[in-house]
This record gives C-alpha cells, structure tokens and sequence, in this order.
C-alpha cells in the first residue's frame, strides 16, 4: 500500500554519528569534528515540524547549555533555529573551552534525534551529506536508500552480523535499514559506541 509505514527491523543510533563526526576529528583536527556535528544538526533540524523543533529547544539539553544572556535573539522554532543554537555552542566554545563547542553540539544532537520518527531518521541517513560525512569518519561504503543495488557479499554480511533469517524476504527499505546500521556500526572504532541489535541484546 503506498504510503504505508515499514517497521523498522534494527534501531539507529546518533551515538555512532557523533563517534563518526569524533573520529573525523581525531584524524583531521577538532574543527573537522565540529563543521561535522554542524552539518547533522542543520540537517536533522530542516527534518523536525515546528512542534518538534520547540521540544528540543525546551530540552534538557539545550536548556543547560544555552547561555542565553550571550545570544543577541531569541530562539527559534523555525528553519534559523539550527543556525541560532550552532552560534550558542560557537559562543561557549569562545568563551571556555573549545571541546565545549563540540559538546554543545553533540547533545544538541541528540536532543534532535530524540525526537525523530523513524521516518525522519531514514531520511537523515539517506542525506547525501550525511552519508560523506559517514565516510569521511570511518565508514567503508555510502549509506544507501531503499531499493539501491546491494553488493550479495555485503549483505551475507549484514545477515551474518546481525544473525537474522536468510530466507526472509525483506522489504527494500528493510534491507537498506539494515545496510545502513551495518555501515554505520562497523565504522566506529570505539566499542562503547555501538548499540546491539535488540535480537542479539535479548540474547
């Protein structure tokens, strides 16, 4: 049925993009680190309604970060409220501690991805800057959309990380969820980044 919503079969994680971003980082030099966290948050913010986009700014996140008597507006709920809180952490990165900067940004993130429908996580990953972004962190291959060719070596791959069923048929968008994860995971260096599976968590 078009239109119809496909379940999700593995659960994204915005740690890995913030280890991908931090690995970036440590290659290339923290600036690399923040112009990529810069990116994601624009990115997933153009993503979020109104109504989401006020919840983050209420969040805990922004609300301890934030110091507000250094902004000279308001904040804002629209398509400048990516560009408002990237100036807020650009200022406390100043003012204190440059990784304070990469901070404010990471958990501005997170407040973000938080309120995402899984929905508006796929079209996050399947951003053409995200998916460079990805590489140029650590990842092997592009992040793909839903019905893209798939290598058959990487996906008995994927099968076998995550230890599902090969004689399921699944959905295109399914199989691209769990490309994508698989990407993703396997491109952080750091073990704590990672988010197991559910079927393998329950295990």
């Amino acid at each position: 049925m078009q239109g119809a919503i496909v379940p999700a079969v593995v659960a994204f994680d915005v740690e890995w993009f913030l280890a991908l971003a931090s690995q970036h980082g440590e290659d290339n030099g923290l600036q690399s680190e923040v112009d990529d966290l810069e990116t994601l948050l624009r990115t997933g913010w153009a993503l979020l309604s109104e109504k989401q986009r006020e919840t983050v700014l209420g969040s805990d996140e922004v609300q301890a970060a934030v110091e507000l008597d250094l902004m000279t507006t308001a904040p804002d709920g629209g398509p400048e409220g990516a560009a408002w809180l990237i100036k807020s952490a650009e200022l406390h990165g100043d003012g204190d501690d440059p990784d304070h900067q990469a901070g404010d940004l990471q958990g501005f993130l997170r407040a973000v991805w938080e309120r995402m429908s899984v929905d508006q996580q796929r079209q996050f990953i399947e951003d053409s800057d995200v998916s460079d972004l990805a590489e140029l962190g650590g990842c092997e291959r592009a992040l793909v959309s839903a019905g893209e060719e798939i290598d058959s070596e990487d996906w008995d791959r994927v099968l076998e990380h995550f230890g599902v069923d090969h004689s399921f048929q699944y959905a295109d968008q399914q199989v691209a969820d769990y490309m994508n994860a698989f990407t993703l995971q396997t491109g952080v260096r750091s073990e704590d980044a990672h988010t197991q599976h559910p079927m393998k968590r329950a295990a």
